[in-house]
């Protein structure tokens, strides 16, 4: 009798491991992200998840991976990056594309500010130089693997600060808070649009090998926001700033997004702010409202409500009163 319950103890558990196999096989190398309804895998998969902040170096998949026609090489389009799948003595290595070399165009639009002295690094490759918070940003997210040289100075393009290195291409966005001013332009987007309309560029003349890509100006039917406020600690009787990022299905910002704001106090009152401005071509809105007196350590919730074109999101954020 013992035996036959060990048996079945045994069974049980055996069919419990085989049970579980299959789907640790299936998710081990793949992602897909419903945020673009685009998967990642394979070697892809690896290279992306190996860096801790994968949507601040890429962003999210806007292509598969498709097998470019002249080199025969995999390739596959983010937001803010290509990958390549390069086969080496070692095998497979993944490469980011030199999209910043290949996207820019020296169009004259220097940025009239100092850009020599302590605050600055010259790179001797390229013969420019690096500063201020672009050059922590670099030094900080291992620039020279990811980022590559610089190949221009600080520029003014399109309302904002840039600087165009090998790979990438650094924005300063002023509207956001301290410390995350400094993002990466979404060059892969750049990139995959500049050809989309003749696929054969990019992928030769195989009708079938592009049939998941994003169309260039696919609608809105689906809107994301986020939240964030500019001061999480907060003194009484002060007013909070609350930065609104509105974008649509295939992450690109949506302009004319409006929001309304409902603060709920700790006792559980409510106050509703009336649908405030709309988001800007950056699908950012930045709102600032005044917050009543109450005792400090005290959390404030925030949620938000985001209307566009009949779609509606929310996002949500606090606050904690200090002082």
């Amino acid at each position: 009798m013992r035996i036959v319950k060990r048996a079945g103890i045994f069974f049980v558990l055996l069919m419990i491991f085989i049970g579980w196999q299959p789907a640790a096989a299936q998710n081990i190398n793949s992602h897909w992200f419903p945020e673009t309804r685009h998967s990642v895998k394979g070697e892809f998969f690896s290279f992306y998840f190996s860096v801790k902040d994968p949507q601040m170096y890429f962003g999210y998949p806007i292509t598969d991976e498709c097998r470019d026609a002249t080199t025969g090489r995999l390739t596959q389009y983010f937001q803010r990056a290509r990958f390549d799948l390069i086969i080496s003595d070692k095998g497979p290595v993944v490469n980011l594309a030199n999209l910043g070399a290949f996207l820019y165009e020296d169009i004259n639009a220097a940025y009239n500010i100092q850009q020599t002295g302590p605050t600055c690094r010259l790179f001797p490759k390229t013969g420019k130089t690096v500063c201020y918070s672009f050059l922590q940003f670099y030094d900080a997210y291992q620039g020279e693997q990811f980022f590559g040289d610089p190949i221009s100075g600080l520029e003014y393009r399109d309302g904002h600060v840039v600087q165009y290195f090998t790979k990438v291409s650094m924005e300063w966005q002023q509207n956001l808070p301290e410390g995350h001013k400094v993002v990466l332009s979404q060059l892969g987007r750049l990139a995959f649009d500049k050809y989309v309309g003749d696929a054969r560029i990019l992928w030769g003349n195989d009708p079938n090998v592009v049939t998941d890509a994003i169309p260039v100006q696919a609608p809105v039917t689906r809107i994301i926001a986020r939240a964030f406020v500019h001061d999480a600690l907060l003194a009484v009787g002060k007013q909070e700033t609350i930065y609104l990022i509105v974008q649509d299905q295939d992450m690109r910002p949506v302009k004319g997004a409006q929001a309304s704001v409902l603060a709920v106090y700790p006792d559980g009152t409510k106050f509703a702010y009336r649908p405030l401005d709309v988001t800007g071509s950056d699908g950012i809105l930045r709102i600032t409202i005044p917050v009543s007196r109450i005792a400090p350590r005290q959390v404030v919730a925030l949620e938000i409500k985001v209307e566009f074109q009949g779609l509606t999101t929310n996002a949500i954020t606090w606050f904690r009163i200090w002082y």
